[in-house]
């Protein structure tokens, strides 16, 4: 399989990558980021790109996949108005426009968030469930969604950048898999579930709660 991967640095990108690069049956993987990664794999490409509203300049570069694996995202709480929907919604669908000219059969699977919805009251949740609803008009078939609430990162390093709330969950972790098991996951099983869409596709199209378990 040849796999797109967007968000690569993040908390959910790293631990999605590190699942593809495991994988036997994955051939490739394209990271397309603005900063490169600091380390090498046989199997990663790495394709430096400025502007996430605009892929023309390399949209050649974005044929032949099987699936993309879109974890590139911030929180509300670190980008604020006009900016998270920017991220969130702009960025998203820019991508997944070329992708679908260059694709027609391409697995879209996009990170949302737990509570994701059009109606949501939290605004967070309803440029999520937005962008959930526009994936749709450009992959009615193959677009998949991931509402994941806590994520577990793979590496425990570089957690002063979080939230206290966050930071709080990731130390007691253990105790909340255990007693909470909807509400968490990690990247890695994130990345699992991915890898058996891009294998198979699924019925489902929402992953929620225990399916991310």
């Amino acid at each position: 399989m040849k796999i797109l991967l967007f968000g690569a640095t993040g908390t959910v990108g790293r631990g999605v990558l590190e699942q593809c690069l495991s994988a036997p049956d994955v051939d490739e993987v394209l990271v397309v980021t603005r900063r490169a990664l600091d380390f090498k794999h046989p199997h990663l490409r790495q394709l430096l790109h400025d502007d996430f509203t605009d892929y023309s300049t390399i949209a050649d570069q974005l044929a032949g996949f099987d699936a993309c694996f879109w974890c590139l995202g911030r929180t509300s709480s670190a980008l604020k108005g006009s900016e998270y929907v920017r991220v969130t919604r702009d960025f998203t669908l820019a991508a997944a426009r070329t992708l679908a000219a260059h694709n027609p059969q391409l697995r879209f699977c996009f990170v949302s968030a737990v509570d994701a919805g059009a109606d949501a009251r939290l605004r967070a949740a309803r440029v999520k469930g937005e962008t959930e609803q526009e994936l749709l008009k450009i992959f009615p078939d193959t677009m998949y969604t991931l509402r994941p609430a806590h994520v577990q990162p793979m590496h425990l390093n570089d957690l002063d950048r979080y939230s206290l709330g966050y930071r709080v969950a990731v130390r007691a972790f253990p105790v909340l898999d255990r007693l909470l098991p909807r509400y968490t996951t990690t990247a890695e099983r994130l990345g699992r579930v991915m890898l058996d869409i891009a294998r198979q596709g699924s019925s489902k199209q929402v992953f929620e709660g225990m399916d991310l378990h």
